[in-house]
């Protein structure tokens, strides 16, 4: 038994080529890599001598310098034309200037074709050719004003002298460079037929030698195609294999992507509807604790605020977690004071550290900039999460934040100055088992810490990532027992620091005593017409109002308004359109500054206006202190009014609803329209439901409130107010209307402008609502629409009601 391996043996020794057949093989290879070398090369010369003439005769400059030496006589001749003219001959016609000038730029067209730039890659015509290119340049140039296309001058017999008398002379040398390129040309021409017949026969006899070559090669080669199979076979079966591995390995990355993803989504979408209840909790708690509380109430109500604004921390977290997974967290630089930002952490901090009787120390060194290139929101969250968890984990002793400028070696540029934030304490310390893992998501201490001290193990991972997305990174040091210090290292550019705030612009248009400005106020809801003239008006100025595009355009030619407040959705003629048009009028009307109000406060709708041609853009609410500081900014002194009585609003323009009378002076306030009262009284009357805390967030946004009142008082508010929710006021009773009828298709139209006025006078409820419909509405049947014209009738009566009980809404 012991003979059976050797046949297996030689069937593999048969199976691979011996070593004759091996050089051989290389010998015939060798050859024919060489011999396909040589017919490379070859043909690769015909290609370049076949590309060349292609491109020469594609290029024709035989025919382009002919065509210049033809336009250049044919633009002599009629510049002589028009010299042999009597004297005292009046200037040619429009269509004789033409046609002269259309030659001049038929000649000054054919200089480009023959430029050496053009030319030199195929023929040599010496330094000639440029100094007689130069010359014909130097001509076109010095009578473009006169023969140029788009010259204006009339043309006579005097005005053509000086150009004839430039191209005269120019005759003989265009002449000369013509033969001589027809001339260079025609030798390359024999030079490149001589080169392509030797190189087509020395490609026959290459072609004859590659052949015989091939053949010696396939039959020395055709005896391994039987091994070459079977490898092939094998390897294919490997492919298969190793396919159906990667497409299964796709495909649970692909499902763990979504599934991240979605969680993503998810959180963020939670975070997003967490948000609206907590914030309106957290406003609320804020007015209970301003109220009259015994001390134990008040000790309850600090409480429930610290654990809201805890959960609203949490909901940040979560937040900012999502949008780093999702790729959508921006970083977004600007000029910042770093010393002020310094401080304001600092004096967020100081509070939690003194109730815990720990001593907080700020150093500064004294080559920190006060002025950086930095996000400072962003900033101010990595340096606020590092000092709480210092401050939290701290329970006596001191917590210190050490700003230099020489913890970073390697700065990204010379204009980066390298700046290291270091926050230590004299806490419980960090071993080095939990130092490795600290940065990882929801990470935390053992678990006798996490019960004392709790937290979510965010915090530390949005701060690394934060500076890492800044450029930086963040680094620990630390010991069980013996405190901790998180060291923030980041590289900054260098600026001049941002000035501080000045003063609202409410105090300084009490000190002025400008002449009123002239403004224009077109919206086409007229509570937000009405709010705009009570504020306008109570800031001193004369105020016009205008409900469409159309009227505005009317308005502004009768008379220019110094300022156009420009709705951007409105019908008959939108916002963006009316300035388009609005720009096209002469000065002064096409010129007059206008800024757009819309609840629409998207960066296409922000871009859109801008190249509509609006000049600055309020988002609405409108706020009063940004309509004062848009006024102050365009106008300087003249916003700076001493209103004595609110300024009269010019009723002229026709409206869609009746005319509104801005609100008498916060000293004599006046009542609310006789439409109204009944209104009020009505609800005031018909309101017994009884009212719960969380009303006031569901239905109304007193931050938005509170604006509105400081702007134009509560008597001005409940004046605006009283006509949004009168029985009859028109933008409520048409989109009722359209609901009940069903009409989805003028559902976003009429929504928009509920929506806007909503949300200026802080009806939060009825502003969502509207603001649902708009985006959705043209997909409504009949059913939903009734569903949604009784939702907001619904949430009309009861934001009458709640209104009436806080005394927004008189009655009698």
């Amino acid at each position: 038994m012991a003979p059976l391996p050797t046949p297996r043996r030689r069937r593999s020794d048969a199976d691979a080529p011996s070593a004759a057949t091996q050089r051989w093989l290389a010998l015939v290879g060798a050859a024919l890599v060489l011999a396909f070398a040589a017919v490379g090369w070859v043909q690769y010369r015909q290609v370049g001598l076949l590309s060349e003439s292609v491109r020469y005769e594609g290029d024709n400059l035989s025919w382009s310098f002919f065509q210049l030496e033809s336009q250049y006589l044919s633009l002599r001749d009629a510049l002589r034309e028009v010299r042999r003219r009597p004297a005292g001959t009046p200037p040619l016609t429009e269509a004789e200037a033409a046609e002269l000038r259309q030659r001049f730029e038929l000649f000054a067209s054919r200089l480009p074709l023959v430029a050496p730039d053009r030319t030199q890659r195929f023929i040599d015509l010496g330094a000639g050719h440029a100094q007689v290119l130069d010359r014909l340049a130097t001509f076109v140039q010095q009578h473009e004003a006169l023969l140029g296309e788009a010259a204006s001058l009339p043309i006579d017999a005097a005005g053509v002298l000086p150009a004839l008398a430039d191209l005269t002379p120019l005759n003989e040398p265009i002449h000369d460079l013509t033969l001589l390129a027809n001339q260079r040309i025609a030798e390359q021409i024999g030079q490149r037929n001589d080169a392509a017949r030797d190189q087509t026969r020395l490609s026959i006899v290459l072609s004859v030698l590659q052949c015989l070559l091939t053949l010696a090669f396939a039959a020395i080669s055709a005896r391994q195609f039987r091994v070459m199979g079977r490898h092939r076979q094998q390897l294919e079966n490997l492919a298969d294999n190793l396919q159906q591995a990667r497409h299964d390995a796709d495909e649970a990355r692909h499902d763990a992507e979504s599934a991240s993803q979605a969680k993503s989504a998810f959180l963020a979408n939670m975070s997003h509807e967490l948000r609206t209840p907590f914030n309106g909790m957290l406003g609320m708690l804020a007015l209970l604790e301003g109220s009259r509380l015994d001390a134990d109430q008040a000790d309850q109500v600090r409480t429930a605020r610290a654990s809201a604004r805890h959960l609203m921390d949490l909901l940040n977290d979560i937040l900012d977690i999502s949008k780093l997974e999702s790729g959508r967290l921006e970083i977004a630089p600007h000029p910042i004071d770093l010393h002020r930002l310094i401080g304001e952490v600092q004096v967020l901090m100081l509070l939690a550290a003194e109730s815990k009787g720990l001593n907080l120390a700020v150093s500064v060194a004294a080559d920190v900039p006060a002025g950086v290139v930095a996000d400072g929101k962003r900033l101010k969250q990595i340096l606020f999460n590092l000092m709480s968890n210092a401050v939290k984990f701290t329970d006596r002793g001191q917590v210190r934040l050490t700003v230099t400028a020489d913890g970073l070696s390697g700065a990204a540029s010379p204009d980066h100055v390298p700046l290291h934030f270091a926050v230590s304490d004299t806490g419980i310390g960090i071993d080095e088992a939990v130092q490795e893992r600290l940065f990882e998501r929801f990470a935390q201490g053992d678990a006798s810490t996490s019960r004392r001290y709790g937290g979510t193990g965010l915090g530390l991972e949005i701060s690394r990532s934060l500076a890492r997305l800044m450029g930086g990174d963040i680094a620990v040091r630390s010991q069980a027992g013996a405190g901790a210090t998180f060291t923030l290292m980041l590289a900054l550019p260098a600026c001049v620091p941002p000035q501080a705030e000045a003063l609202p612009a409410a105090t300084a248009l009490q000190a002025g005593s400008g002449p009123a400005l002239d403004l224009l106020v077109v919206d086409d809801h007229a509570v937000n017409r009405k709010f705009m003239a009570i504020l306008l008006g109570r800031m001193g100025h004369q105020v016009r109002l205008a409900a469409n595009g159309a009227e505005a355009i009317d308005a502004v030619r009768q008379q220019a308004p110094d300022l156009v407040f420009m709705d951007v959705h409105m019908p008959v003629q939108d916002g963006l359109a009316a300035t388009e048009a609005l720009r096209l009028l002469p000065p002064p009307a096409g010129t007059v500054p206008i800024v757009a109000l819309t609840a629409d406060v998207f960066d296409d709708t922000r871009a859109r206006a801008s190249a509509a041609g609006m000049d600055d853009f309020l988002a609405k609410p409108v706020q009063p202190d940004a309509i004062e500081a848009t006024l102050a900014r365009l106008f300087g002194d003249r916003a700076r009014v001493q209103p004595a009585d609110p300024a009269p609003v010019d009723h002229t323009l026709p409206t869609r609803e009746s005319p509104m009378t801005p609100p008498a002076h916060p000293r004599h306030p006046s009542p609310p329209p006789p439409a109204a009262q009944p209104a009020a009284a009505a609800t005031a009357a018909a309101a017994p439901r009884r009212f719960k805390a969380s009303d006031v967030a569901t239905h109304l946004d007193m931050a938005v409130i509170g604006d509105v009142c400081v702007g134009v008082s509560l008597a001005g508010y409940q004046q605006l107010l009283a006509g949004f929710l009168a029985a009859d006021a028109a933008s409520l009773r048409q989109l009722t209307q359209a609901l009940d009828d069903g009409r989805s298709a003028d559902l976003k139209a009429l929504a928009h402008a509920v929506k806007g006025a909503a949300a200026s006078l802080g009806l939060r409820a009825i502003r969502g609502l509207a603001a649902e419909t708009e985006q959705a509405g043209l997909g409504y049947d009949a059913a939903q629409c009734r569903a949604v014209a009784a939702q907001l009738q619904a949430l009309v009566a009861d934001a009458r009601a709640l209104c009436a009980r806080m005394g927004f809404l008189q009655s009698r």
